[in-house]
């Protein structure tokens, strides 16, 4: 349909319309079809300044000559400058400074009571006083101020006395009471024991064939904790406290789980299996044997749980491809051995297990033989 039409595109041969303007240009008859500046005589660039004269003694280093007179007269030593004994300056009060600003301190506190700037000192006083002062009469320092206003005034720092003190403030009498009376009962100690948000219960546990009670315990407690610090087993480890790395692997009802996730209470009435119930008449067992053989001990952290899993593996297959002990072992987490020693310790105990099964179907069976008598000739 487009094809006898050309394109309306460069180089097909469009030409653009020429653009004419709304309103038409008119030349500049003056023009001269240059730009001219005009300057002023400020604008006009200064003068390049004459280049300075030369010294021809000048050793081109920086010379202070400052520097050099302190340098000669300094001893080497810290100089510290002396301060005026001038209170502006040294940023101390003078005794003349406090006795002019205790004599225009109010003589009482805000609540009425007298202040302690006000009241006299025993020591300063005669027995007199002092007595009356430990009687709880202290001496009224607004009468103080208005006994002889001649003499204040006649003083050279005589002040007013302030407007806002009371003409005769109330005396405060204090009587000490106890902190502690003594019919005021001692709180008791409350027991969470029978709190809905925690309560607490009591069960057995079954563990590596024995019966372990367990009592006051809170109901989420986990089998982790409950093993470890109320029935001392403390072969599996927290790790994680997420059933994540493998350190807390126990069986229970033969059944390889993370015992931190495991609320203790539900065990119970289940058989429980730790890493140290895996050894037999105090001989650790095979798996751990081969575990400290091939140097898959290194910080031990982790090897309960590996133990746990490793055995946990060979009792549902009984010859494990290294594929399969590596699945198995995925849930256990380790930082040091790099689990190399961990494979060949589940290969070195299928060997000896086949071994030894192999030696068992090896064995002849014996064939009893009849005792010789003596009609035979002394021959069976």
């Amino acid at each position: 349909m487009l094809d006898g039409v050309p394109l309306e595109a460069p180089g097909h041969g469009y030409v653009p319309p020429m653009i004419t303007p709304l309103v038409p240009l008119t030349p500049d008859p003056g023009a001269t079809g240059q730009w001219s500046f005009t300057t002023d005589a400020a604008d006009a660039p200064a003068e390049a300044p004459s280049e300075p004269e030369r010294d021809p003694q000048a050793t081109g280093q920086w010379s202070f000559p400052e520097a050099a007179e302190a340098e000669s007269a300094s001893t080497g030593q810290w100089r510290i400058p002396v301060v005026s004994d001038s209170s502006d300056e040294s940023g101390e009060y003078t005794a003349s400074m406090l006795a002019q600003y205790a004599s225009s301190a109010p003589a009482t506190l805000p609540g009425g009571a007298p202040a302690p700037w006000a009241v006299p000192d025993a020591d300063a006083v005669g027995p007199e006083h002092a007595s009356g002062h430990d009687a709880g009469h202290a001496p009224d320092p607004a009468h103080e101020h208005a006994a002889d206003p001649a003499e204040h005034a006649d003083g050279p720092t005589a002040e007013p006395a302030p407007e806002f003190a009371p003409e005769s403030p109330a005396e405060p009498s204090y009587t000490e009471e106890p902190a502690f009376p003594d019919d005021v009962p001692a709180a008791l100690p409350t027991s969470s024991a029978d709190s809905d948000e925690h309560p607490h219960t009591s069960y057995t546990l079954r563990v590596n064939g024995a019966d372990r009670p367990v009592t006051d315990s809170w109901i989420g407690e986990s089998l982790l904790y409950v093993l470890r610090e109320r029935l001392g087993l403390a072969g599996a480890k927290d790790g994680c406290s997420q059933g994540e790395c493998g350190a807390c692997n126990v069986q229970v009802d033969g059944r390889l789980v993370a015992s931190c996730l495991v609320p203790a209470a539900t065990a119970a009435g289940s058989e429980v299996r730790t890493v140290e119930g895996l050894a037999t008449d105090g001989e650790p067992s095979d798996v751990q044997r081969a575990l400290a053989r091939c140097g898959a001990v290194q910080c031990g952290f982790c090897i309960p749980g590996m133990a746990m899993t490793v055995h946990d593996l060979l009792e549902g297959n009984h010859a494990p491809t290294e594929l399969e002990a590596r699945q198995a072992l995925c849930g256990n987490l380790c930082r040091c051995s790099g689990y190399r020693g961990v494979l060949d310790a589940v290969q070195e105990v299928v060997a000896e297990r086949a071994a030894a099964a192999a030696a068992e179907s090896t064995d002849e069976a014996r064939i009893p033989h009849q005792i010789p008598h003596p009609h035979d000739g002394g021959m069976a």
